[in-house]
C-alpha cells in the first residue's frame, strides 16, 4: 500500500493504514463473522497490490509474472496469466506517459455469496485509482480485484473497474447494479460517480457494530470526494432534467443492517465541487420500494428551480395510516 500512503495528500487524509478483513453477505450486508488476516497474509496481499501498481508505473524491479493465477477474468475476458501480462506490457510500452496513483485506502473483503454457505476463499480488494491515460486527461476509476491464496502465494484471479463494467453492461443491454452512474453532473461534461464506505476509526470495512463514513466520488480528479452519510450506500442513480441548468443530479441511496428508514440524498456539481441540492429525503423501503427516483423527485412545473418530493411519513407509519407518504417542495440549491 506504499503508493496510497505516498499520495494521501492528493485529496484527503482520513483513513488509517490498517487493513481488516470482514466476512459479509454481499446481497444483504448481514455481518456474519469477523476474520483476521495473519500478518503474513496481510503483508502478502499488500505486496501483491504494490507489485501490480509497480508494473503500470514502470518500476525497475516490477515482477509481472508474480501477479496472476493461471486463468484470469480480466475486464470481462477470460485470459491466461501470460495473455494478461503480455497485454499489460504492450500497453505500458506503447503509452510512455501513462502512470497511476492509488488515492483511497484499499478495502479487503471476503467474497461471501450466501449466508447459508461457507465463505469463498476469494478475497475482494477495492480501491480508487487516478490514471493519466494516453489522452492526457487524468481520470479516477473505482478498481477491483479478486485475489486467492494459491500454493505459490496470493494471486489475482479477477481484475476490472466499475466504469468498464458499467459501460459493458450498457452496451450489452444488461441491467446495471447502481454501483456507478453516468451523467453531466456539472451541466457540461459527462462523468462517472460512485461511492466508497469505510470505518473511520480503522480504515476497514463498515460493520453493523462500527461507525461508517461514506464518500461520493467523481471520475474527474478535480472534483474532490465528499462525505455523504454515516450509513452504507446502496447505490447511485443519475436523474436528469430537474431544472433548466443542464445539470444531471445523482440520487444516493443509503441503507443499514436494521430498519427500513434510509435517507436519500441529491447532489450535483457546481463550481468544481459536489453540492447537496436539497435536504435529505425521508425514505422507507418497505413502503416506497416501487417508487422510482423520478417519481420521488420531480420538477415542480409551477415553480422552475423547485422540485416536488415524495417523503415517507414516519408519523403516519407509526399510526398505521393508509397514506404513508407526503409530498413537499424544495428549492434546488444554486451557488452564486
Amino acid at each position: 500500500m506504499r503508493h496510497f500512503q505516498e499520495s494521501m495528500n492528493i485529496h484527503f487524509a482520513h483513513t488509517a493504514t490498517r487493513v481488516s478483513l470482514i466476512v459479509l453477505s454481499l446481497a444483504s450486508h448481514t455481518a456474519v463473522a469477523e476474520m483476521q488476516l495473519t500478518d503474513v497474509d496481510e503483508q502478502q496481499i499488500n505486496a501483491l497490490f504494490d507489485r501490480w501498481n509497480d508494473v503500470f508505473n514502470r518500476a525497475s524491479d516490477a515482477k509481472p509474472q508474480t501477479l496472476y493465477a493461471d486463468q484470469v477474468e480480466w475486464y470481462g475476458q477470460s485470459l491466461s496469466a501470460q495473455q494478461v501480462t503480455e497485454r499489460e506490457a504492450a500497453f505500458v510500452n506503447k503509452n510512455k506517459d501513462y502512470h497511476q496513483s492509488i488515492i483511497s485506502e484499499p478495502a479487503i473483503q471476503a467474497v461471501y455469496e450466501d449466508p447459508a454457505e461457507a465463505a469463498s476463499d476469494d478475497v475482494r480488494v477495492t480501491f480508487v485509482k487516478e490514471v493519466s491515460p494516453p489522452s492526457g486527461k487524468e481520470q479516477n476509476y473505482p478498481a477491483e480485484f479478486l485475489v486467492k491464496k494459491l500454493p505459490q502465494g496470493w494471486r489475482i484471479v479477477s481484475e476490472t473497474d466499475g466504469v468498464t463494467r458499467f459501460n459493458q453492461k450498457m452496451k450489452s443491454g444488461e441491467e446495471g447494479d447502481a454501483s456507478v452512474a453516468k451523467g453531466k453532473f456539472d451541466g457540461r461534461h459527462e462523468s462517472y460517480v460512485w461511492t466508497t464506505s469505510f470505518d473511520p476509526r480503522t480504515g476497514g470495512i463498515c460493520t453493523e457494530e462500527s461507525d461508517c463514513n461514506s464518500l461520493l466520488w467523481n471520475s474527474d480528479p478535480e472534483i474532490a470526494p465528499v462525505y455523504v452519510t454515516d450509513r452504507l450506500i446502496e447505490g447511485v442513480i443519475a436523474l436528469p432534467a430537474l431544472d433548466n441548468s443542464g445539470r444531471d443530479r445523482v440520487v444516493v441511496h443509503t441503507g443499514w443492517w436494521m430498519g427500513g428508514w434510509s435517507p436519500l440524498y441529491l447532489y450535483d456539481i457546481q463550481q468544481k465541487q459536489w453540492i447537496r441540492d436539497i435536504p435529505p429525503i425521508t425514505y422507507n423501503i418497505n413502503f416506497e420500494e416501487n417508487l422510482t427516483d423520478d417519481v420521488i423527485i420531480k420538477p415542480d412545473a409551477a415553480r422552475p428551480g423547485w422540485v416536488k418530493i415524495v417523503n415517507g411519513d414516519m408519523d403516519a407509519v407509526a399510526n398505521n395510516s393508509d397514506e404513508v407518504t407526503k409530498t413537499t417542495t424544495e428549492r434546488l440549491l444554486v451557488l452564486q
